[in-house]
């Protein structure tokens, strides 16, 4: 695990990934999620877009033209006036100003990207105040701690801590180590609002038993206005100043159920990839260990932000379920000897399609060379009417695949071979099998086939389709698949 105000490598390379990104200083609109304020910016269709002074503060399915005006298109990561900003290298250490804007563009990535992180990062940023004076929280009164978390609103969070006595929490407005106050926003609604909408006590709390946050404007007075704080917005948390418990507070886009089963056990039920709806194969890492330190993200974060993770974004997931629609098609079996029976998601490289491609990889190896004096040599066009209809065509070697799946008595061969051949054997191996259907397969697709014998099949069409186009890697396949 990593540490806020650490010097390495990984610190290094987030602070690098920050300075180069141009991240939008506006939210960006998802249907059914983003709660729309009146005049206030947001990306929509690729678009920097104004919402009218008459919109009501809500969520949508979607944004009509009469909602908004057009500013300016947005063009991925290019700088804006005005609207993009980037990570500002004051620092060689990972500290709360680094950590904090890492936030904010796991928050832009999870609603532009549709790829949700936000559970792997602890919004937790070590931030420690020590002149703020809000109703209950006074920071000059040594007895407590007040550490300053940056939240936002119309957001759910949980909240891990350890605590025997009592834990004080509510919101209020804080930028640059500065309190600020009605005197500040002209408006003293504004944090009377916010205190008394959020401000909590617990007796006790517990570490892995996260308790439930959340601020909602939608019944704030003068919400219109603390939108515009909302990067002030801060949550108090007060403790005996003795407690010495790890603390993390996650932002949760789904159900905050069905997230907090996940701390105890792996992550199942949650969107962290829509696409993806398996089991993730680790547990909440900031909730799993109270060792008395507060880590800044879970490890498994890395290895999305180094670009080891495969995510909905990635070509290869479009590559994968491209191989996997080809190799389902019965024809591409024959082709290429090999076939899909299974499909569990399409763009997941799971156990059936990788060992579909190993198959695949294996026929090369083994089939590169053919024995062709154990071909029979006997006219296919006169022994290969399994379905017994006049002709050999591509229906008998779909009826001796189904022959081979699904047992003789509902797919029996009904022709004729010598009594010296096992029947239906047409590469003279001894057995009826896969391979006998890719080798009618290669006689009907050779040309003027009706002239060809099983040895000629043999020693031309079968050695080419098998050794000259499978390859040794996925790129290859997806070539071969496909023609």
């Amino acid at each position: 695990m990593y540490h806020f105000n650490e010097n390495n490598i990984v610190a290094g390379y987030i602070k690098e990934l920050l300075h180069n990104f141009n991240l939008p200083t506006c939210e960006v609109f998802v249907p059914n999620f983003t709660v729309v304020y009146p005049n206030t910016n947001y990306i929509y269709n690729n678009s920097i877009i104004k919402t009218h002074q008459d919109v009501n503060i809500s969520t949508y399915d979607d944004l009509t033209l009469y909602m908004y005006d057009f500013v300016q298109p947005y063009i991925y990561n290019k700088p804006i006036p005005n609207i993009t900003k980037v990570l500002k290298l004051n620092s060689i250490l990972y500290d709360t100003y680094t950590h904090e804007f890492l936030g904010n563009y796991l928050r832009f990535i999870r609603d532009f990207e549709g790829i949700d992180l936000m559970m792997l990062y602890n919004c937790f940023s070590n931030r420690l105040v020590d002149n703020l004076i809000y109703n209950a929280f006074n920071a000059e009164d040594d007895q407590y701690k007040i550490y300053a978390v940056p939240i936002k609103l119309d957001r759910k969070y949980i909240i891990g801590i350890d605590s025997d006595a009592e834990v004080e929490i509510a919101c209020g407005l804080f930028n640059n180590n500065l309190q600020i106050t009605s005197v500040d926003t002209g408006d003293s609604s504004i944090t009377n609002s916010l205190y008394a909408l959020t401000h909590k006590k617990f007796n006790q709390t517990q570490f892995n038993n996260p308790f439930e946050f959340e601020v909602s404007s939608i019944n704030m007075a003068n919400n219109v206005l603390i939108k515009d704080y909302e990067n002030s917005l801060k949550l108090f948390i007060k403790l005996p100043a003795q407690n010495k418990s790890s603390i993390s507070v996650v932002e949760v886009s789904g159900s905050v159920n069905q997230f907090k089963q996940g701390v105890d056990g792996n992550i199942t039920n949650i969107a962290l990839l829509p696409s993806y709806k398996g089991e993730l194969p680790s547990k909440l890492s900031l909730f799993k260990m109270n060792d008395s330190i507060s880590y800044p993200f879970a490890d498994r974060l890395l290895e999305y932000l180094f670009g080891q993770a495969i995510t909905p974004n990635e070509q290869i997931g479009e590559n994968i379920e491209r191989v996997q629609k080809q190799l389902l098609s019965p024809t591409q079996y024959y082709r290429n000897g090999v076939r899909l029976r299974h499909v569990g998601y399409y763009g997941v490289w799971d156990n059936e399609i990788r060992n579909t491609v190993y198959k695949a990889l294996s026929i090369k190896k083994n089939k590169s060379v053919v024995n062709t004096e154990k071909i029979v040599n006997i006219p296919l066009n006169q022994s290969a009417d399994f379905n017994d209809d006049g002709v050999v065509d591509m229906d008998d070697a779909y009826y001796l695949l189904y022959h081979i799946e699904f047992g003789a008595e509902d797919y029996p061969l009904l022709n004729e071979f010598p009594p010296t051949v096992v029947q239906g054997d047409l590469n003279g191996d001894g057995v009826v099998d896969e391979d006998d259907v890719l080798y009618l397969q290669n006689y009907l697709s050779a040309p003027s086939y009706t002239e060809l014998n099983a040895v000629k099949t043999a020693a031309s069409s079968f050695i080419y389709d098998i050794t000259g186009y499978i390859d040794k890697d996925v790129e290859s396949l997806i070539t071969v698949v496909e023609e």
